[in-house]
Protein backbone atom coordinates (compact mmCIF):
# COMPACT_ATOMS: atom_id res chain seq x y z
CA UNK A 1 0.00 0.00 0.00
CA UNK A 2 1.40 3.29 -0.72
CA UNK A 3 0.26 6.65 -0.16
CA UNK A 4 1.05 9.35 -2.64
CA UNK A 5 1.66 13.31 -2.41
CA UNK A 6 3.25 15.52 -5.52
CA UNK A 7 4.45 12.18 -7.04
CA UNK A 8 6.72 10.93 -4.36
CA UNK A 9 5.89 8.02 -1.91
CA UNK A 10 5.77 9.57 1.07
CA UNK A 11 4.02 6.14 3.40
CA UNK A 12 4.93 2.60 2.47
CA UNK A 13 3.09 0.04 4.38
CA UNK A 14 3.24 -3.86 4.05
CA UNK A 15 0.91 -6.64 6.12
CA UNK A 16 1.09 -10.09 7.30
CA UNK A 17 -1.80 -12.34 5.89
CA UNK A 18 -4.13 -11.97 8.95
CA UNK A 19 -4.05 -8.08 7.74
CA UNK A 20 -2.31 -6.60 10.44
CA UNK A 21 0.48 -3.90 9.62
CA UNK A 22 4.18 -5.81 9.06
CA UNK A 23 6.11 -2.39 8.54
CA UNK A 24 5.57 1.22 7.65
CA UNK A 25 8.20 3.53 5.85
CA UNK A 26 7.47 7.52 5.60
CA UNK A 27 9.88 8.61 3.23
CA UNK A 28 11.45 12.32 2.98
CA UNK A 29 14.32 14.38 1.79
CA UNK A 30 16.34 16.69 3.69
CA UNK A 31 19.10 18.73 2.74
CA UNK A 32 19.11 16.79 -0.53
CA UNK A 33 19.17 13.06 1.80
CA UNK A 34 16.47 10.92 1.35
CA UNK A 35 15.47 9.96 4.72
CA UNK A 36 12.99 6.72 5.88
CA UNK A 37 11.58 6.22 9.15
CA UNK A 38 10.71 2.84 9.42
CA UNK A 39 8.57 0.96 11.91
CA UNK A 40 8.09 -2.85 11.98
CA UNK A 41 5.25 -4.78 13.68
CA UNK A 42 5.05 -8.39 14.90
CA UNK A 43 2.35 -10.56 13.48
CA UNK A 44 -0.07 -9.73 17.01
CA UNK A 45 0.06 -5.94 16.44
CA UNK A 46 2.90 -4.84 18.89
CA UNK A 47 5.56 -2.39 17.51
CA UNK A 48 8.68 -4.38 17.15
CA UNK A 49 11.27 -1.17 16.54
CA UNK A 50 11.54 1.95 14.93
CA UNK A 51 14.30 3.51 13.53
CA UNK A 52 15.85 5.96 10.68
CA UNK A 53 17.78 5.09 7.38
CA UNK A 54 19.57 7.96 5.58
CA UNK A 55 20.16 7.15 1.75
CA UNK A 56 19.19 3.70 2.58
CA UNK A 57 22.03 3.19 5.54
CA UNK A 58 20.84 2.63 9.25
CA UNK A 59 21.35 6.17 10.82
CA UNK A 60 20.27 8.07 13.77
CA UNK A 61 18.26 6.27 16.92
CA UNK A 62 16.73 2.74 16.67
CA UNK A 63 14.56 1.34 19.48
CA UNK A 64 13.87 -2.70 19.71
CA UNK A 65 10.29 -3.52 21.82
CA UNK A 66 10.00 -6.83 23.83
CA UNK A 67 6.38 -7.93 22.76
CA UNK A 68 5.43 -6.63 26.29
CA UNK A 69 5.61 -3.31 24.79
CA UNK A 70 8.86 -2.43 27.11
CA UNK A 71 11.45 -0.92 25.62
CA UNK A 72 14.58 -3.96 24.95
CA UNK A 73 17.69 -1.71 23.10
CA UNK A 74 18.19 2.08 22.34
CA UNK A 75 20.95 1.99 19.67
CA UNK A 76 22.60 4.96 18.31
CA UNK A 77 23.67 4.36 14.52
CA UNK A 78 25.19 7.60 14.39
CA UNK A 79 27.35 7.89 17.32
CA UNK A 80 27.76 4.17 19.15
CA UNK A 81 25.73 4.76 22.04
CA UNK A 82 23.62 1.39 23.13
CA UNK A 83 21.33 0.61 26.21
CA UNK A 84 20.02 -2.56 26.53
CA UNK A 85 17.36 -3.51 28.86
CA UNK A 86 15.57 -6.30 30.45
CA UNK A 87 12.07 -6.86 29.87
CA UNK A 88 11.07 -5.39 32.70
CA UNK A 89 12.02 -1.85 31.92
CA UNK A 90 15.14 -1.91 33.80
CA UNK A 91 18.78 -0.91 31.99
CA UNK A 92 20.81 -4.23 31.49
CA UNK A 93 23.80 -2.59 30.67
CA UNK A 94 25.24 0.57 28.33
CA UNK A 95 28.06 0.19 25.92
CA UNK A 96 29.59 2.41 23.24
CA UNK A 97 30.25 0.90 19.98
CA UNK A 98 33.30 2.27 17.64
Amino acid sequence: FYKMKNGKTVLQQSFYPNGKVENEQTYSKKNGQEIIFAKNYSQTGQLSYTGYFTNELPSGTWTYYYENGKVKSIENKTNGNYKFYFDNGQLCFESIYK
